[in-house]
């Protein structure tokens, strides 16, 4: 029996923009070059939420100052591994250190109606049952900036 897995990870919205930030994963990760939140696996002893802040350090290089969600904006079921992923709130659009942390190929910011066609399946899922919320969340906070 195979064990189970837990993931988290940081969805990130630009409030001044309204857009999202996504990566695009390194042809060596499983789902190659498709596009995905932030985020990977909980080490021993730290909770899913620690781990989703710290994998997004991880993978960004990022090191300002944001706002994570209190509770989990989506949960991900798919096999073995179950994912976990926060809205991570920025005031303002950042760079992602590709090549420092050597964690994916690119990333982007990107408009809810105009993603990347060659996203995970799991973030397919999260985009497509939560969209509605994502754009509730991106028009109230675009309205106090």
């Amino acid at each position: 029996m195979s064990e189970n897995r837990i993931a988290a990870g940081v969805l990130p919205i630009c409030l001044k923009t309204g857009r999202i930030c996504l990566v695009q994963r390194a042809k060596n990760q499983s789902h190659p070059e498709s596009w995905a939140s932030f985020g990977g696996s909980v080490e021993n002893g730290e909770k899913i939420k620690e781990a989703a802040h710290r994998e997004f350090r991880e993978e960004t290089l990022y090191f300002g100052s944001y706002k994570l969600s209190s509770s989990f904006i989506y949960k991900n079921k798919d096999g073995d591994l179950t994912f976990y992923t926060y809205l991570g709130i920025f005031d303002e659009e950042f760079e992602v250190d590709i090549e420092g942390a050597n964690e994916g190929m690119d990333y982007g910011w990107f408009e809810l109606c105009e993603l990347p066609e060659n996203i995970i399946p799991g973030a397919k899922k999260m985009f497509e049952s939560r969209k509605k919320y994502l754009q509730n969340i991106i028009e109230f906070y675009s309205k106090k900036h």
